[in-house]
């Protein structure tokens, strides 16, 4: 709204129904995964288990080339997994995943890690909390399934930021 000098407006706040406002990043499932996607990234996440422990981030694809590969490195089996969409993508889209880990005799062992992806941005931010023993953690392995992307310059560069408790 603008205003001219002087100018004077009044809003107010009535009941009715909130309008529908698009998605700015898709975020959908395909088969055992999310997929985040702003036009210039796409981040895959898995939405189940699967099998053995997945990690919280599987590839990326940029220019419709999909790339990169996660594992997750550990000696205690998985509890459970559970993954939320907690932006469907309309501000941006996130997913957060939670890894159990505990057990009676070991006490809570846990990983949560939030993926998220804005748009037109070309890095998707990963905020992770854990309790878990000091041999737990998941790897990603960038060049994995690169080929001729590398010669692209069309890199993803993804930020991460790690809160650790023993």
């Amino acid at each position: 709204v603008d205003l001219a000098a002087g100018e004077a407006k009044v809003f107010a706040a009535v009941p009715g129904v909130p309008g529908e406002f698009p998605a700015v990043v898709r975020v959908a499932r395909e088969g055992g995964e999310y997929v985040l996607d702003n036009g210039r990234l796409a981040v895959f996440v898995p939405a189940t288990a699967g099998e053995g422990v997945p990690a919280p981030l599987l590839g990326l694809r940029v220019n419709g080339r999909r790339f990169g590969a996660g594992r997750w490195v550990s000696g205690r089996e998985r509890v459970s997994l559970r993954s939320e969409v907690i932006d469907p993508g309309r501000v941006g889209g996130r997913v957060r995943l939670r890894y159990d880990f505990g057990t009676p005799e070991t006490g809570e062992r846990f990983s949560e890690v939030t993926v998220s992806l804005y748009p037109d941005r070309p890095f998707a931010p990963v905020e992770e909390r854990h309790r878990v023993d000091a041999s737990s953690r998941w790897e990603f392995d960038l060049t994995s399934g690169m080929g001729a992307l590398t010669r692209d310059r069309s890199l993803a560069l993804i930020v991460a930021k790690r809160t650790c408790r023993s």
